[in-house]
């Protein structure tokens, strides 16, 4: 039994599937219905590409407010008044800031 499904297929049964965008085989790539096939292969790239702007939903405006609360506050934290031990002194500014402005743009 083991050896007859580590056999490899031999020329004659295989076949070429030919995929072009936007075009659905009859024979469902070889699977017996529609839903076996989405069920069991997945889509297309295609199919993908054109099903992606219906479920696709805009970024809530409060996801926006969030990152700006938590980038104030990162900023405010940042600031040489808030944390440092007694007789150490820092910039107001450094390069770390360059490098937030550059990995937030």
């Amino acid at each position: 039994m083991s050896d007859e499904r580590n056999k490899p297929l031999s020329r004659e049964k295989l076949t070429d599937i030919n995929s072009e965008w936007g075009h659905k085989p009859e024979d469902h790539f070889g699977y017996a219905s529609e839903e076996e096939r989405l069920a069991k292969r997945g889509m297309e790239d295609w199919e993908l590409v054109n099903s992606i702007p219906e479920s696709q939903k805009p970024v809530p405006k409060w996801f926006f407010g969030v990152v700006l609360v938590v980038l104030l506050v990162a900023i405010g934290l940042s600031f040489p008044f808030w944390g440092d031990r007694a007789g150490y002194e820092r910039d107001w500014v450094n390069w770390g800031f360059v490098v937030a402005i550059v990995y937030i743009g």
